[in-house]
């Protein structure tokens, strides 16, 4: 896991930062999310490492279930900024799926 961590950071270095997104199907986030705590915070933290798309449509494909989802199952459109400290790598280099790639603007 440290050796793939180094590699994202070197790699980040190269990655232009800008907006992306993430499409969540079948499931529903808990109200902790949008509750701020006793602190002040609210939010949620991935477990594990993070894909993400800078294809809004490619994003909304997966929320919606690559549609095998129902009309009443739970999606989640997520929209991220990259900054200089949370950029990711482009790896698509390694993707089990190439095809999906849409180049943006």
């Amino acid at each position: 896991i440290h050796a793939i961590n180094s590699c994202v950071i070197k790699l980040s270095k190269l990655t232009v930062a800008g907006k992306v997104w993430r499409g969540v199907c079948y499931g529903k986030l808990p109200d902790r999310f949008w509750t701020p705590s006793s602190e002040g915070i609210c939010g949620g933290v991935e477990y594990g490492f993070q894909s993400t798309t800078r294809s809004y449509e490619q994003a909304l494909h997966y929320a919606m279930g690559c549609g095998w989802a129902a009309s009443d199952d739970a999606t989640t459109l997520f929209e991220l900024s990259m900054g200089l400290v949370d950029r990711g790598a482009e790896l698509t280099w390694l993707s089990q799926y190439p095809h999906e790639q849409v180049r943006a603007p």
